[in-house]
């Protein structure tokens, strides 16, 4: 398969951003553990208190 130069520059710049997208959702998946251990502290604890 052969590619011309405006294919090549765009694969390249696909290959960066999946990098750069990769990225940011190991990020947001960070961030959505912390919300969630935030959500849990906050729940008002259930059941009997003796």
């Amino acid at each position: 398969m052969v590619l011309d130069g405006a294919q090549q520059v765009e694969l390249k710049e696909g290959k960066a951003g999946s990098r750069f997208c990769q990225y940011y959702l190991s990020k947001i998946e960070d961030l959505q553990l912390i919300v969630n251990g935030i959500e849990n502290l906050n729940r008002p604890i259930t059941g009997k208190m003796t």
